[in-house]
């Protein structure tokens, strides 16, 4: 457990610099868009890519650091991110940023993210994870509070410069932290291979491959029925990330007001993600209800922006929306966890992650390309409102399917028990009879 604390102070750290950069690419979007003279967009999909390669790549990087350690597939992620960004910050034509920028630092993201993630679920497997991931998932908030030092660094010297400062401070930094990333379970390999080999798990075959655990997640009602809300969810949340910014900034507001909005969203953000992270796990209510509920929040938060004009509450809805989507990201990771088979847990988190990755990579052909087409985001915020609310409606109908399942499960158990007393007490009146 003490260690387990270290992994988490690490992983906060980690989140603040590479996960904070990647949900502050508003700012960069506006770079990109004046730089390069290009549409909305154009300026949009690199964020975009890189959100949704954050999300969809962790069905191969859990394949990969399965096999070479948490620690390794950490490092490698941490490099991969600072390589990203120093190649991009020579790239000058934007397309090319897709690759550079959008694929390699969402891939190496996603890497961090989930290595920290099955740490956590192997330190803390007392019922803690939840509120764990949830302190490391604030590191990412910060990152983004910090968002005027990253504009005044836009503004002193530019875009590409930037990249290249930020690509050595966070290989300065985040290299330190991913060397307290020690797996426990090695020490106790020998012991597990010749204890596990007389006792399967409850819900699966001990030999069942990758796919076939997905195979088995995606056969049960109440999580595929999640993985549909979690595609509109990446839709919707992703618009959050990429274009906000571009929407201010069509409304007149100066880049530092821009900035200092986003820190403003930031501590909304965080303040959700510190109070859910310490009752969520004590709420009367399952996980899954609850964000539902934060995704109702997000609706009515987004919903009446197209028709508020006074800046100063504009800021404040973008506030109110900011707690909304703190509460998202705490409790997108612990759904799953929630709602997938105990043995599981890792490989629902994957493929959640994957679904709302995938639909990521389209919110700039539903949102900004509306903007280059119609000169306004107003359809924009209207189709995200709506995909929050049907996302909240089909994740109530989940962990309705989950409780039906569970209390299906526990009257079949007892009816068992009965039954086999039944027959133990027939068998002992035959035997006095006699």
């Amino acid at each position: 457990m003490n260690w387990g604390v270290i992994i988490v102070v690490a992983g906060f750290v980690i989140h603040l610099n590479l996960v904070g950069l990647l949900y502050s690419y508003n700012l960069l979007h506006i770079q990109l868009k004046d730089s390069f003279n290009s549409t909305a967009t154009e300026a949009g999909l690199p964020g975009s890519i890189s959100i949704a390669i954050y999300a969809a790549s962790s069905l191969p990087v859990t394949w990969v650091f399965q096999r070479i350690g948490n620690r390794p597939a950490g490092l490698l992620g941490i490099l991969i991110c600072c390589f990203s960004l120093l190649s991009s910050s020579f790239i000058h034509r934007i397309w090319l940023l897709y690759l550079t920028y959008g694929v390699l630092y969402g891939l190496g993201c996603n890497a961090i993210h989930l290595v920290t993630i099955d740490l956590i679920m192997v330190y803390f497997k007392d019922g803690h994870s939840a509120r764990s991931i949830g302190i490391i998932l604030t590191g990412s908030s910060v990152g983004v509070l910090l968002s005027p030092c990253l504009e005044w660094l836009y503004t002193t010297y530019n875009w590409r410069v930037t990249l290249r400062i930020l690509s050595t401070l966070f290989a300065v930094i985040c290299i330190p932290c991913i060397a307290v990333f020690r797996d426990i379970r090695k020490k106790h390999s020998k012991l597990s291979s010749t204890t596990s080999k007389e006792k399967l798990p409850e819900e699966l075959p001990r030999k069942d491959s990758l796919l076939q655990k997905y195979f088995h997640l995606l056969r049960r009602s109440d999580f595929h029925c999640m993985m549909s809300a979690y595609a509109m969810t990446g839709i919707a949340t992703t618009f959050s990330y990429i274009s906000i910014g571009s929407y201010l900034q069509s409304s007149g507001m100066a880049g530092s007001a821009i900035s200092l909005t986003f820190s403003l969203m930031a501590v909304g953000d965080l303040v959700a993600r510190i109070v859910l992270s310490i009752i969520s796990d004590w709420l009367p209510m399952s996980l899954t209800s609850q964000y539902a509920i934060m995704h109702i929040m997000s609706a009515l938060s987004t919903v009446f922006l197209p028709y508020i004009f006074n800046l100063t509450f504009v800021k404040i809805l973008l506030i109110v929306f900011g707690i909304s989507r703190g509460g998202l990201f705490v409790l997108l990771t612990s759904a799953p966890i929630e709602i997938a088979p105990k043995n599981l847990g890792v490989e629902g988190v994957g493929l959640a992650y994957l679904i709302f990755g995938t639909c990521a990579l389209s919110t700039p052909y539903m949102t900004d390309k509306l903007y280059d087409i119609t000169g306004s985001y107003d359809s924009a915020f209207f189709i995200c409102s709506a995909l929050y609310i049907f996302a909240a409606i089909i994740l109530f109908l989940s962990a309705h399917l989950k409780w039906k399942k569970e209390r299906n499960t526990y009257i079949d158990s007892n009816s068992e028990v009965t039954d086999r007393m039944l027959l133990k007490q027939e068998e002992v009146t035959k035997v006095t009879v006699v």
